[in-house]
């Protein structure tokens, strides 16, 4: 099979920003949102009916092999974590502005999975720890609905069941959910 190549209008210098290794990208319907650039701290957008590119949104933080979710009843991207940084941001697609939220707790992670369950919880699965260099064994999550909580991430730690399951990470190139 051959791939077609698509042409696109780029209105960003995407060209010239787009560095693969450690992006974040993230396909929504017709549309690509990725996260890029020399500190991998620009927004991207592909539409692709439109064939065009266009830069977004500067974020407040380095997110290297990091993480991005989309939550769709606030139309909100979540940007999580990477290589060195435990801060999570959200980016309102309506007002195109980031805001910092707590940091997830235990380390930073790169390379994690992450999922967003009910529109409301989003989870961060085991990573690398890349000060560290160490692979992690746990799992966090945050109920990003519910601000009486202050979006506090709670921690899950992975236990060998008595079924003899056991978990041994020796790889952090773990693919989403």
């Amino acid at each position: 099979k051959k791939f077609n190549v698509i042409g696109f209008a780029d209105y960003s210098n995407f060209d010239e920003t787009f560095i693969p290794d450690g992006s974040l990208m993230l396909s929504l319907p017709d549309t690509l949102y990725i996260i890029t650039g020399e500190s991998f701290d620009t927004l991207f957008k592909f539409v692709l009916s439109k064939r065009s590119m266009t830069k977004l949104s500067h974020l407040n933080n380095n997110h290297c092999n990091g993480g991005l979710v989309y939550i769709e009843t606030t139309q909100t991207l979540y940007c999580l974590s990477g290589a060195y940084n435990k801060t999570v941001e959200s980016y309102s697609l309506t007002k195109n502005h980031w805001n910092t939220l707590p940091e997830l707790m235990n380390a930073e992670r790169s390379s994690a999975s992450y999922y967003v369950f009910n529109n409301e919880l989003i989870f961060a699965f085991f990573g690398y720890n890349t000060p560290q260099s160490k692979y992690l064994n746990n799992v966090e999550y945050c109920n990003i609905a519910n601000t009486n909580t202050n979006n506090v991430w709670n921690t899950i730690e992975w236990v060998n069941n008595p079924d003899g399951v056991s978990l041994e990470i020796k790889s952090h190139f773990v693919f989403g959910i």
